[in-house]
């Protein structure tokens, strides 16, 4: 243990608690209602599936006009 103390002090770091505890959302005791029913998850989830799809469907587009000029 004197050796930890003593490499903590060469390198300038202090002496103490290794972390500072914190409320996570992990945390059991944490309850936000809105995030129970997953609500909130889903429509994060579904903007960025309908953005990825747009997306696709804009390249799948690109690809198929390329494809024709080419033949």
């Amino acid at each position: 243990m004197k050796s930890k103390a003593i490499m903590l002090n060469k390198y300038g770091l202090n002496v103490g608690a290794a972390y500072t505890e914190t409320a996570t959302l992990l945390e059991p005791n944490n309850f936000i209602p809105s995030w129970e029913s997953g609500g909130e998850e889903k429509k994060e989830v579904s903007n960025a599936l309908k953005t990825l799809r747009q997306r696709f469907d804009q390249i799948h587009l690109q690809v198929s006009q390329k494809e024709a000029q080419l033949e």
